[in-house]
């Protein structure tokens, strides 16, 4: 509380000399009002009326600053504790910081020890609930935030402690007679209310939860270790995707230890380029001439040994190296390539890379070192990855396009695409997943990759098969409309220096065809012929696929399929 002085002067009966200044309202020290007594300066007043009004004067300043002091005194008090709360609550929420929630949890586990019931501790983040936050404003995110802390007072037991740590989740601790069947049923009710669309004016947000949970048996963890295994358990959900929980578990802590070995392994990895690239072969599946080759990352990790992409590629997406990963790859893909001019080259690229607004500047500025031409440029992005795409990706895609690189949807059939979701992209090709393929062997297997193809084709847009490992995986694949194939039965990853060979060869196979079983030079076998059974495939009659895919002679459907076939259909195996 902070005071002011001020002043007024009147006159009236008393005052025949004159304005008299009164100071009022205002609480001051005495040795104030004594400066403020001799400063007025007033005339020599009369014995009537001066002596009394000079003396209420004083009597009323004196009393002020009695007042005041304590009134100072407590207003010091209250401000550093003012700031010491304000340091440790969430200012959004006014829910408990960390500091403080670590304070509650230790009573709670005091408690515990003498009970001896468990401490349920979960942390709870928020997934998309940032983008959303972008996308709507800070104002909304607050708001939103307010909300869900609101839904939580009420919806977990009284005794719960609810606390906002900071960033978009929060951390819950409560004593349960049975930690895991209560942690088991709070986690699924939790994820289905964060998985409710929250309201907000005339925007709703749409989140989701991924939680981490632990369970400490009679108090007999600090609260900063349960904090920490909460959160260890929460990223180990996070792994899975959005509404996901799990309980931490001690193997946890080994696979967190080994996953941070792996990011600065890999760090170093990428400074000394010891990344290296193999190529997979890509042929037609009408001519079965090799039409391009897609780049496959490979990591000899010291002291550990070849290291798979699916594993240190999502580590690399998780720790931001994917950026300087990416680009060492298409630098060292770009160089390759200009030993085969003739064919297109394909690389993996991440959803991640694509949200990088300087992305588009990076890869022109390679193609203008290594005057690599665009067009023989494919970029590939995986199916899940596209799901949770943004307006950004189909801006970067546009921009790729403009410059004449074409993007490849990666895994098609392995999330939740559609024709929506295909139109969105418009993109230049499709990769079939190998997991329909797998299925096209499989009784009625293969309609279910003619749907695919056919919905792709609807667009007007080419689809290639991958995961071809065996003639007749390659035969089905291409009678239902596939026109290039990939896969260990066409040909396996090589090393730089081998591409050009398989090209050589695939082109001489063309030129001097050979049956069943006969050698082309030193290579493996090159098939062309074989009896292949009827197959049931529902063509529809006005789709001229097969027609457009025979070789010499006619399949004009699918009644025509049985007997000798051409297998100039089917590419040969190569290596």
């Amino acid at each position: 509380m902070s005071f002011h002085r001020f002043s007024r002067t009147f006159s009236g009966p008393g005052c025949a000399s004159g304005p008299v200044a009164l100071f009022a309202l205002v609480p001051v020290s005495a040795a104030d009002a004594a400066e403020v007594l001799h400063s007025a300066a007033l005339p020599p007043a009369t014995e009537a009326s001066s002596p009394p009004l000079l003396l209420i004067a004083v009597l009323f300043l004196l009393l002020l600053s009695f007042v005041a002091t304590p009134l100072r005194a407590r207003a010091k008090v209250r401000k550093p504790a003012r700031k010491r709360r304000i340091a440790s609550h969430d200012p959004v929420t006014g829910l408990p910081g960390a500091t403080d929630f670590a304070a509650r949890l230790e009573e709670m586990l005091a408690g515990a020890r003498k009970s001896g019931d468990d401490i349920l501790v979960l942390h709870v983040d928020l997934t998309d609930f940032g983008g959303d936050g972008a996308a709507n404003g800070c104002s909304v995110s607050d708001t939103a935030a307010r909300a869900f802390a609101a839904g939580l007072k009420v919806l977990m037991p009284p005794q719960t402690v609810i606390g906002r740590p900071g960033g978009d989740g929060f951390i819950l601790a409560l004593p349960s007679a049975n930690g895991l069947r209560d942690g088991e049923n709070l986690a699924a009710t939790l994820a289905s209310y964060f998985a409710q669309s929250l309201l907000l004016g005339e925007r709703v947000i749409h989140v989701g939860a991924c939680i981490g949970l632990t369970v400490c048996k009679a108090g007999a963890e600090q609260a900063t270790e349960l904090v920490r295994q909460a959160r260890c358990a929460l990223l180990h959900a996070s792994e899975t995707g959005s509404g996901s929980a799990a309980f931490y578990e001690a193997d946890m802590d080994r696979a967190r230890r080994e996953r941070i070995a792996m990011e600065a392994d890999l760090y170093h990895a990428i400074e000394l380029r010891e990344i290296t690239l193999d190529y997979q072969p890509i042929v037609s599946s009408v001519t079965g001439e090799v039409t391009g080759v897609e780049a496959l990352a490979r990591w000899q990790r010291l002291l550990h040994g070849p290291q798979r992409p699916e594993v240190f590629i999502p580590v690399a997406e998780r720790s931001g190296l994917i950026h300087a990963l990416g680009l060492l790859v298409l630098r060292q893909a770009f160089e390759d390539a200009r030993r085969w001019p003739e064919i297109d080259i394909a690389v993996n690229i991440s959803s991640i890379q694509f949200r990088n607004p300087g992305f588009v500047q990076q890869v022109e500025a390679i193609f203008t070192e290594l005057e690599m031409d665009p067009k023989r440029v494919i970029f590939e992005v995986a199916d899940a990855n596209f799901i949770a795409g943004t307006e950004r990706i189909c801006q970067m895609m546009q921009r790729l396009r403009s410059i004449g690189v074409r993007v490849t949807l990666d895994d098609f059939g392995s999330a939740l695409s559609g024709i929506s979701h295909i139109r969105r992209f418009s993109f230049d090709r499709i990769k079939i997943d190998n997991s329909l393929i797998t299925l096209s062997g499989a009784q009625g297997g293969h309609e279910l990759l003619y749907a695919s193809v056919a919905l792709a084709q609807s667009q007007a847009i080419p689809v290639t098969a991958e995961g071809i490992e065996s003639e007749e995986q390659a035969l089905i694949a291409t009678l239902c409309g596939c026109d290039q194939l990939q896969g260990y039965y066409i040909a396996r990853p090589v090393a730089a220096e081998a591409v050009a060979g398989l090209i050589a060869v695939r082109a001489r196979s063309r030129q001097q065809p050979a049956m069943s079983g006969q050698q082309v030079g030193d290579q493996p076998e090159v098939f062309h012929l074989r009896e292949v059974p009827p197959l049931d495939v529902p063509w529809p009659q006005d789709m001229s696929g097969p027609a457009e895919l025979s070789g010499p002679g006619d399949l004009s459907g699918p009644g025509d399929l049985s007997g000798q076939v051409l297998l100039s259909l089917v590419p040969s195996r190569i290596a």
